[in-house]
């Protein structure tokens, strides 16, 4: 079984808030666990910005960057590539889709992914209609 991880559920590995309990649970479950090369650039902006709003410490900011490291190694990662960015532009025209947003779901398509884990509501109905299974945390 291959779940999917977007950012928004991802992130939730490293900055605990709603949700977090659910997403370790899908995590250690034991399946593949995907995404593709965008969510390491994602999720250290999200550092970043809980660093600069002061939600986060730098102790913290600093230990998150290495569990950033530390998760994004177990991943399997989608290459963006020419034909994944046509597909994520389909995504789009179909489902109304963000840019980064459609390029996930355009990813977890090409790797035949059986659940698609976001926390965006949005994104978690477009993945359904696209005929994947949704884990949303926070919501299931």
């Amino acid at each position: 079984m291959i779940t999917y991880f977007d950012t928004s559920a991802f992130i939730k590995l490293i900055i605990n808030e709603i949700g977090t309990d659910e997403v370790e649970s899908y995590w250690d479950e034991g399946g593949d666990v995907a995404s593709c090369q965008l969510i390491v650039v994602e999720s250290t902006a999200a550092l970043v910005r809980a660093r600069q709003s002061d939600r986060i410490s730098i102790a913290t900011y600093n230990s998150s960057i290495s569990l950033l490291d530390n998760l994004y190694a177990r991943l399997m990662i989608v290459n963006i590539d020419e034909n994944l960015l046509a597909d994520a532009c389909d995504v789009t025209k179909t489902e109304k889709l963000r840019a980064y947003d459609a390029v996930h779901l355009a990813s977890a398509l090409k790797i035949g992914a059986d659940i698609f884990a976001s926390a965006d509501a949005d994104l978690c109905r477009a993945a359904n209609r696209q005929g994947l299974n949704i884990f949303n945390p926070g919501m299931n």
